[in-house]
């Protein structure tokens, strides 16, 4: 299990804004996959100065911390037109490929949100 600092999230949230911003890529709104993208999402908001509002259903970010099957980030794109997905953590096995994504992982990560016990919680079969 990799150990994720406040530091490095600071770092990969701002690499992956000024990729995004020589892009030239604009967005209407963020768009948050709870749990573990609601700190990326604002700390995109910040530094994009993008709205966060799911209300929002075109031209979106749409941010998690990690994209590990693929299947919580292709789900929630599919019901939105012109949306663009953001993580930090893209898993080597993902079967989807955020359009942004800071590093590719084959370790298991621990966000500094996360605690080992509500981690051991939701991702039993990871551990």
């Amino acid at each position: 299990m990799k150990e994720i600092t406040w530091d490095y999230i600071d770092k990969a949230c701002e690499h992956l804004a000024n990729k995004i911003r020589c892009d030239g890529k604009e967005f209407e709104a963020v768009v948050v996959i709870q749990r573990g993208g609601l700190i990326i999402a604002v700390k995109m908001y910040h530094l994009l100065d993008i709205p966060l509002n799911s209300e929002v259903q075109e031209n979106i970010l749409l941010c998690d911390d990690i994209c590990d099957s693929g299947l919580t980030m292709k789900v929630n794109s599919t019901n939105h037109n012109n949306i663009t997905t953001l993580s930090i953590h893209k898993d080597i096995n993902s079967k989807f490929v955020p359009d942004y994504y800071y590093e590719e992982t084959r370790e298991w990560m621990q966000y500094p949100w996360e605690t080992v016990g509500t981690s051991k919680i939701d991702y039993k079969e990871k551990i």
